[in-house]
């Protein structure tokens, strides 16, 4: 089922840009996987969400001060946002953000978890995350990539509760995380740390070239994996994302 009216703590529930040209952003990734948007005032800094039949997809926003990173962050979903941010520090990880309110959505925190991966957490109230998933033009996979695996499976299981499994995949660890026996994400070991975002669409090739054409760059080109055609991606403003036509998903 694609439509999601909530999230289990531990489930990448929501996800968001930090951007130094929203407009821009709104632009380039509205021509490319068809949203719409949402844009609030500037109390809220303009804060914009993507729109596709009317659900809520993805976030948007301008990024935090001069210097600070482009890039897309994955939200964990959590049923006390305090709770789990005061286990954070003896699993080893790091506080960015403490539990703020966003008034009438929900509270949101910022953390950096032991391996150098940023990743934010999300308590829902109204704003319960990610209405529409697992179809073109919505999230379909979050994967954590980590220089060490066996620590970020420690971190993430002591803090969310989630659970580990690992498989091989040509060769290499991969690892899966589950909660209540549902693979939710996956792992991969990287010298980079971070979480990378994947959007399904319809046409891997197609998808590359238009992004092109609105002015983004290939990271890596389309190949073919056992899930279907993928590329990474970077958008005119520097964030990097991935995307996969592996059709539809439960």
């Amino acid at each position: 089922m694609s439509e999601r009216d909530g999230y289990p703590q531990g489930v990448p529930s929501w996800a968001d840009l930090a951007t130094t040209d929203l407009e821009g952003a709104r632009a380039f990734y509205g021509e490319l996987f068809g949203w719409e948007w949402d844009v609030s005032g500037p109390e809220f800094m303009h804060y914009s969400q993507a729109m596709l039949k009317g659900r809520r997809v993805v976030g948007a926003g301008p990024t935090m001060g001069e210097g600070a990173p482009v890039g897309w962050m994955t939200y964990l979903a959590v049923d006390d946002a305090d709770t789990v941010v005061a286990s954070i520090p003896a699993a080893g990880g790091t506080v960015v953000v403490p539990p703020m309110e966003i008034p009438g959505s929900g509270r949101m925190s910022v953390a950096v978890d032991p391996t150098g991966a940023t990743f934010g957490m999300w308590e829902a109230a109204a704003h319960q995350g990610s209405g529409l998933v697992n179809e073109p033009g919505t999230v379909v996979w979050n994967e954590l990539v980590s220089p060490d695996l066996p620590a970020a499976r420690e971190f993430y299981a002591a803090t969310l509760g989630v659970e580990w499994s690992e498989v091989d995949v040509e060769g290499s660890p991969y690892g899966l995380f589950a909660v209540g026996g549902r693979t939710v994400g996956g792992a991969v070991s990287g010298d980079a740390p971070h979480w990378e975002l994947y959007f399904e669409v319809a046409d891997a090739e197609a998808t590359v070239a238009r992004a092109r054409e609105l002015g983004g760059e290939v990271v890596a080109p389309v190949s073919p994996t056992p899930q279907g055609p993928m590329a990474t991606l970077r958008d005119p403003q520097g964030a990097t994302f991935s995307i996969i036509a592996s059709g539809s998903t439960e």
